[in-house]
């Protein structure tokens, strides 16, 4: 069986599992005032329903295409991670030459504008934080965690406790009865830090912010772990954390049908978080996100979202346990061009190309395992000592490339973040820039072929790439050049370019909804350069021919 054929199997099981219809509660169950609640569903063919098990969710109420968008709103609160609050500005996210608040020497603003519309809260943020850095033994602010529950508690003082935007705060699902000793030792740390932020002394100042015990504000604590969302950029990079209580109802699947991003920044207005369609919605479907990263193999995914959510999952991805998982897998060691499941010792896997049934050896098995821990190490290293992580991607990749496909973890993971760490270290006229191309080539291979077209990850993928191969090519010797076909050079490489890049325009208007976002207008702008150079380079082999027609 070929590969297309595998996948196109593989996704007709998945989306015919995907239309089984669970139990939905009655209206009364559901709470129809939660639908009452969100003032934002108004005309989103978006309702709440509460599912046996599963809790609440959204659902559809009209047919919804790939890269329609779902809902668009700003976030209740977000807040910039440390290491961007002197590049971003903290009201509107965008990257810009930014001001720093003249009292906390902290936050930053990229305008005015945008100071004044967040002095309401950063008012009494600006406090809190010189409060923290005066105790702090090296004057670092505090975590993203501390300063968002911050900005929502002061946001509540603002609103009012019966306030819808505090109702919708009030609504989200917490998971405080069933909180591990780990997670309950963690919180009351975190719980510790929060009061020393806020400037808390007795049961009485936390009542100002309408936490009445102990339990309320485990309660706060656990609603923010479970139902936050990572604040990006225009291509996904992590700048932060938001809350915002109405895209928190979708519930989970591995096999999403929609994605939660940030398409674009505008000065002086604040970020909006938007829901966008991947996948054909019909009605009375649930609209499904992905808590977790979903290019990771099943085990990985159960225990991440067993940490943070309390729950295991039982999407078809998790629970087909036979069909061969590219993100387990490795290639044939008969055929070499099938793929084998990665089973428990002794258990053999059916190779989708030859048929055979082999056990994948434990040389493999413990090849994979080093490769997983070096991965921890070299995430561990990126931020202090790069030069270390990159010769650590390096090497385990040499080790582990033979057997296992682009796809397969931890592969793809270490490949994602070799290519990271190689453009960070890229200079002016860099040789290195081929390998970067190669690194990423097999990157998009890998994405490709686990997400579905247009998920804004493979379309960040595909637009990284293009971009990479509109960088100067060095100078290579032709022994240089014959030993290494890809990537082209010249004009052939500025094709590859061009058509990389169309895809990467078709499919971030997909994963980003309408018009693209930021993302699209930096596509568009490259692509217009590369035609410009297109035309250049046809012209002058046009004025070489005609030149030595004429000395003919």
């Amino acid at each position: 069986m070929s590969f297309k054929e595998l996948k196109s199997k593989r996704d007709a099981r998945l989306n015919q599992a995907g239309t089984a219809q669970p139990s939905v509660l009655s209206e009364k169950e559901t709470g129809n005032d939660q639908n009452q609640l969100y003032s934002q569903l108004d005309g989103s063919g978006l309702i709440i329903k509460s599912v046996s098990g599963r809790g609440r969710g959204l659902w559809a109420t009209t047919t919804m295409k790939p890269g329609s968008k779902l809902l668009s709103l700003p976030p209740h609160i977000h807040v910039l991670s440390a290491r961007f609050l002197d590049t971003h500005c903290s009201r509107c996210t965008i990257e810009a030459e930014v001001r720093r608040c003249t009292k906390c020497l902290t936050v930053s603003y990229c305008s005015t504008d945008c100071q004044r519309e967040d002095w309401k809260l950063h008012k009494e943020e600006c406090k809190a934080i010189l409060r923290w850095k005066a105790a702090s033994p090296d004057g670092t602010p505090p975590a993203d965690s501390i300063r968002a529950i911050g900005r929502l508690l002061w946001s509540r003082k603002l609103m009012k406790a019966t306030s819808d935007w505090w109702l919708e705060v009030n609504a989200m699902q917490s998971n405080r009865d069933v909180l591990s000793l780990e997670t309950q030792e963690s919180f009351t740390h975190f719980a510790q830090s929060l009061v020393m932020y806020l400037d808390v002394n007795s049961p009485e100042g936390l009542r100002d912010f309408g936490i009445d015990s102990a339990r309320d504000l485990v309660d706060l604590m656990s609603k923010f772990a479970a139902n936050s969302f990572t604040l990006t950029s225009s291509n996904l990079s992590s700048l932060g954390v938001a809350i915002s209580p109405l895209p928190a109802l979708i519930n989970h699947s591995c096999q999403p049908n929609a994605v939660i991003v940030f398409p674009r920044a505008t000065a002086t207005k604040p970020p909006t978080l938007e829901v966008i369609a991947i996948l054909p919605i019909n009605p009375e479907d649930e609209i499904l996100a992905a808590y977790v990263d979903v290019t990771l193999p099943t085990e990985l995914r159960q225990k991440s979202l067993e940490a943070t959510y309390n729950f295991t999952c039982q999407c078809a991805v998790c629970t087909n346990t036979e069909e061969v998982d590219l993100r387990s897998s490795c290639y044939c060691p008969k055929c070499s061009e099938g793929y084998v499941r990665i089973k428990d010792r002794g258990k053999a896997s059916v190779c989708t190309k030859c048929g055979a049934a082999l056990v994948v050896s434990d040389d493999v098995k413990d090849k994979l395992r080093v490769a997983a821990e070096g991965l921890q190490k070299a995430e561990k290293l990126q931020w202090t000592e790069s030069e270390q992580a990159l010769r650590l991607t390096t090497n385990i990749l040499s080790l582990i490339t033979p057997f296992s496909p682009p796809s397969a973890h931890p592969r793809l993971a270490l490949m994602r973040l070799q290519q990271t760490l190689l453009i960070s270290e890229l200079r002016p006229h860099d040789g290195k820039i081929d390998d970067i191309i190669r690194v990423s080539a097999q990157v998009v291979s890998g994405l490709c072929d686990l997400l579905p077209l247009g998920h804004p990850i493979r379309a960040v993928a595909l637009a990284e790439f293009g971009k990479l191969l509109c960088v100067d090519e060095p100078a290579l010797s032709e022994e240089d050049q014959a030993r290494n076909s890809f990537p082209p050079r010249g004009y052939h490489r500025l094709v590859l370019a061009k058509d990389t890049l169309v895809r990467a325009n078709n499919e971030v208007q997909i994963g980003f909804g309408p018009g693209g976002g930021g993302l699209r207008d930096e596509v568009r702008a490259i692509l217009e350069n590369i035609d410009r150079e297109m035309a250049v380079y046809r012209k002058g082999v046009t004025n070489l021919r005609a030149s030595a027609t004429q000395k003919k």
